[in-house]
């Protein structure tokens, strides 16, 4: 879907619901694929959407991250991802989990995001890949301290995989 008709979807869904002082627009975050930022001095609503993620969308998971963005416009203040948010966000038809998952991508488009972050984590015991765009001076210290990294493959963790194996080696993407 391509992200200016995902805008249009977007205002016309805030105005179906009631949702009048309103803005979407597209920024270039890379944390997240969608949030709404709500102002409770001007009353008003800021969705934006990650121009850097939607390219990579599937058709439903940009659908659903839209829904779950204009969920967080209708709730209350302060909200969250509450039970009174989730209750919204499924009558949208968006799935009330708060982490997106790769069912939400094209095939293929996960490898991308992790060759465009500037380190590359893998598990030595299952090969996952993950990537990571910054690394903060303590975790830097960690590793050339200890030679090994702190990060831990949450995949063989959740298969009970010993703490001590799961370790993710840390090289940087050129």
């Amino acid at each position: 879907m391509d992200i200016k008709e995902s805008i249009k979807i977007t205002e016309n869904m805030l105005k179906e619901h009631g949702v009048t002082n309103y803005a979407v627009k597209i920024s270039n975050t890379r944390r997240s694929i969608g949030r709404c930022i709500k102002s409770r001095k001007r009353g008003s609503v800021l969705i934006e959407l990650s121009g850097f993620f939607w390219d990579h969308l599937s058709e439903e998971g940009a659908l659903d991250t839209i829904k779950h963005e204009v969920a967080h416009a209708i709730a209350p203040h302060g909200a969250g991802h509450n039970r009174v948010w989730k209750a919204i966000a499924t009558k949208l038809g968006a799935r009330p989990d708060v982490k997106s998952g790769d069912w939400k991508f094209k095939p293929g488009a996960r490898e991308s995001f992790v060759a465009k972050r500037k380190y590359r984590l893998t598990c030595r015991v299952c090969n996952y890949s993950a990537g990571l765009s910054r690394m903060d001076n303590a975790t830097k210290s960690y590793i050339d301290i200890k030679g090994v990294s702190p990060y831990r493959c949450k995949k063989c963790l959740q298969k009970g995989v010993n703490d001590n194996m799961c370790i993710m080696d840390v090289t940087q993407n050129y």
